[in-house]
């Protein structure tokens, strides 16, 4: 073999290598862009509504959302004999908070804010996407809820330890009194989970 046709197969295998590379890179980073896109963080499936399906029932709605609702029962939640009147008394809660209407807000709560703590804390504040996951009772007939919900409000008016225009609760909240007459009781903060989501 010559030096040139030596040279010309060195710089094919050069080539082909070049090409290879670049095909392969090409499959690497495509790869990468549909995992990326199809990575959905929690807080914003929250918000979007995009919840992926629960097979338990945990963190599925017994019935699609409506714009209407600010709360729904889960599926497993449903079955609870209180859940239709906790249902009730937490739309009417988080509807009372997002309209400023401070006689509402104390009728859904067991141990009420006072009315300039109450403007003061919620001024900003509209609450959207309830869905309760699960309703347990005591043998006292006591029952606690757990929920997660979006908060939207100002970053002044968010938690120190949070300062987000944008937050998903998750929260542990008792509900007392009897079923005609329900009201939010005391949270369980040792249960409390707050992430930052995204505003619409």
């Amino acid at each position: 073999m010559s030096i040139v046709e030596s040279d010309r197969a060195r710089h094919r295998v050069l080539l082909l290598s070049v090409v290879l590379a670049v095909i392969i890179g090409f499959g690497v980073g495509g790869a990468y862009l549909v995992g990326l896109a199809q990575r959905v963080p929690v807080a914003d499936a929250l918000t979007s509504g995009n919840i992926p399906a629960d097979p338990s029932g945990d963190g599925v709605a017994a019935s699609g959302p409506t714009d209407a609702e600010l709360v729904q029962i889960s599926q497993t939640a449903s079955v609870a004999a209180l859940s239709a009147d906790i249902d009730s008394l937490l739309t009417r809660h988080f509807q009372a908070i997002n309209t400023g209407d401070y006689a509402a807000y104390a009728a859904t709560v067991t141990k009420p804010l006072s009315e300039a703590d109450f403007r003061l804390a919620y001024a900003t504040t509209s609450d959207t996407d309830g869905l309760v996951h699960q309703i347990a009772t005591d043998d006292a007939g006591s029952a606690q809820v757990t929920l997660s919900f979006i908060s939207q409000q100002s970053i002044e008016s968010a938690p120190p330890d949070l300062p987000s225009d944008c937050i998903g609760w998750t929260v542990v909240w008792t509900i007392d009194g009897p079923a005609a007459d329900l009201t939010v009781g005391a949270s369980d903060s040792s249960q409390t989970q707050q992430e930052p989501c995204s505003s619409q």
